[in-house]
């Protein structure tokens, strides 16, 4: 019989060495209500590598498109499914057992959680629930909150599956389709989010990475902050009018960008995504 909720995720080539893992984290969920689907980008995998998973899962094959498409295309099949709430996971990260529990209890609240980060590297946790302290639990957040960063994503995010047929414009330019999505569904459907302290996502720290988490700011990460916020407003922009201001402070900020070369600021907060232009 189908579940209630679908935990997805999306697997391709470099991240398969992860798949253990993500088995293993799922498995020690203490809540068994849920399915699990796993867009598959390229990776050489068969039902056989995940024989081990406890939920009934399907592997769907998404090649040859481009990474943004994956994603819109798997939110329109998801919509098809039947599940009532839907939840991101990360193929590279681990989750707190009590996560797929915790976003369920949190969706029957409001259409759209996301919780805290616990960061990992080499396999252990160097810093703990690291936006609790400047988020409390329950709070709520819209698209002008998401303006110049970013706190919800495709590993740390659940949604109501209706939420998926919101009408979004589709970009294939962008480099944080996650910040681009939640705008846009948070916007388009004139939604709150709600943000969890109560379960975590394993946020792991590794090359591949398109976005890190560090409480230390470097000319590379405020580099890469501004050029993704680049890609991020010219893409939106003329959709939503009211990002041309974000847009004209970026351009201005990175006129002053080199004097930042060489430089280590260290803070006593952790960033949320994007947000280290803010932070100088």
């Amino acid at each position: 019989m189908k579940k209630k909720a679908v935990l997805v995720s999306y697997i391709y080539p470099v991240a398969k060495k992860y798949l253990r893992s993500f088995v293993d984290s799922v498995n020690k969920q203490n809540c068994n209500d849920f399915d699990v689907i796993l867009f598959n980008d390229g990776a050489t995998i068969s039902e056989d590598d995940l024989e081990e998973l406890s939920p009934s899962f399907q592997i769907i094959d998404s090649k040859h498109k481009s990474i943004p498409n994956i994603r819109f295309d798997s939110f329109h099949f998801l919509t098809d499914q039947g599940y009532e709430y839907v939840i991101f996971q990360d193929i590279d990260d681990g989750m707190s057992t009590n996560r797929v529990e915790q976003t369920i209890s949190g969706l029957t609240l409001d259409p759209i959680v996301c919780n805290d980060l616990s960061i990992s590297k080499d396999g252990k946790i160097i810093a703990a629930n690291v936006w609790s302290h400047r988020m409390e639990h329950g709070f709520n957040f819209d698209q002008d909150f998401l303006a110049d960063k970013n706190i919800i994503g495709l590993g740390n995010s659940g949604v109501r599956s209706e939420v998926l047929k919101t009408k979004i414009i589709r970009d294939n330019n962008i480099w944080a389709t996650d910040w681009f999505v939640f705008y846009q569904f948070l916007n388009n459907g004139k939604l709150k989010g709600s943000f969890l302290h109560d379960c975590t996502t394993i946020y792991n720290q590794h090359e591949q990475n398109t976005a890190g988490l560090s409480n230390e700011l470097t000319f590379e990460s405020i580099y890469k902050a501004t050029m993704v916020k680049k890609r991020h407003y010219s893409a939106l922009v003329k959709f939503y009018p009211n990002l041309n201001k974000e847009l004209e402070r970026l351009d201005a900020f990175e006129k002053n960008l080199e004097n930042y070369k060489n430089k280590n600021i260290k803070l006593n907060k952790f960033p949320f995504w994007w947000e280290e232009t803010e932070m100088i």
